[in-house]
């Protein structure tokens, strides 16, 4: 009888200790911005906006490069350097890595391009493809993509204007 009750006080506890980590994992999830270049420029030149939305900035290394390698370089000197100066401010450091990639392809209403097409999104770890003049079976190349990614599709439906 002693063990049966030390045991229903251990699994309690235990049910207690796995809902407060649930909790708390709720609570751990991060907004992050990733800002386009314009929005640099504004927020160089709004310090209280800066500040209000500084711990949920995350700059990347695209940003940098585009910053850096712009026209206004020249013309607009200040603006640009008050715009990497609330970069380099930024709580977390530079994304060295894409957030995202996009594939854009045209494919000129070609039938066969599915194994072309997975496989570049394979070896390039694209996110997000657009294709145009796409007259493949689009079924078959998401179904393709899942098996490789080892992904279960529930249902796939094609709509675009004819």
């Amino acid at each position: 009888m002693n063990k049966f009750m030390n045991y229903k006080k251990w699994t309690r506890h235990k049910k207690k200790l796995r809902h407060r980590r649930k909790q708390t994992l709720k609570c751990i999830v991060r907004f992050r911005i990733i800002p386009d270049t314009n929005i640099w420029y504004k927020l160089g030149t709004d310090e209280c906006l800066f500040m209000h939305v500084k711990d949920y900035l995350f700059p990347t290394y695209v940003n940098l490069w585009e910053l850096t390698n712009t026209g206004s370089l020249v013309s607009k000197y200040s603006v640009v350097r008050r715009a990497i100066q609330k970069m380099l401010l930024c709580k977390d450091p530079l994304l060295l890595v894409e957030p995202l990639k996009y594939l854009f392809w045209n494919t000129h209403k070609n039938n066969d391009i599915n194994d072309v097409l997975s496989e570049l999104i394979i070896e390039n770890n694209i996110s997000m493809v657009l294709l145009a003049e796409y007259a493949a079976n689009a079924d078959e190349l998401i179904n393709k993509l899942a098996a490789l990614y080892k992904l279960s599709i529930i249902s796939t439906t094609s709509t675009h204007p004819d």
